[in-house]
């Protein structure tokens, strides 16, 4: 019979009565029991971790997962959801980054439109001031010229 590091350790940790021990300060013995009660759960764990481990089942007929503890079955369909969850991912950050740059483009646009409509207009008003003083100009050559005739 092989013994493992848990079984070598339990009986020196769990046997220990920390409590009654004269001493360890109160503080000491409560710390000290602590350590002790997470030490009896930790060996719990890795005696259920190390079933798990050793554990062999069989899934189909034939014989894919035959041999292979239900941990390292685990395991494995962990890592595949994770690597589905990696495309799941990147595909969901590539639509909302496609979403932004739509905005983004709609956005500028509608500056661009904007900026346009303004220059337009601003021309527009240039040109009616231009033709405004080329009609006052005109206006006052033909006053002149009345006036010379008058005269």
């Amino acid at each position: 019979m092989t013994s493992t590091a848990s079984d070598i350790l339990k009986p020196s940790l769990s046997a220990t009565d920390y409590t009654n021990n004269p001493n360890l300060s109160p503080i000491e013995q409560k710390i000290l029991g602590q350590y002790q009660l997470m030490n009896n759960t930790l060996m719990q764990i890795s005696a259920e971790l190390e079933t798990l481990t050793n554990a062999t089942t069989k899934i189909n007929a034939e014989g894919d997962e035959e041999g292979k503890g239900v941990s390292v079955q685990l395991v494995e369909n962990l890592r595949q959801l994770e690597t589905k969850m990696v495309f799941v991912y990147t595909f969901f950050k590539g639509a909302v980054y496609s979403i932004l740059n739509a905005q983004d483009y709609t956005a500028e646009q509608e500056v661009d439109q904007a900026r346009t409509s303004r220059e337009e207009q601003q021309e527009e008003e240039e040109e009616a001031e231009v033709a405004e003083e080329e009609n006052v100009e005109l206006l006052g050559a033909s006053d002149n010229e009345t006036q010379n005739l008058v005269t």
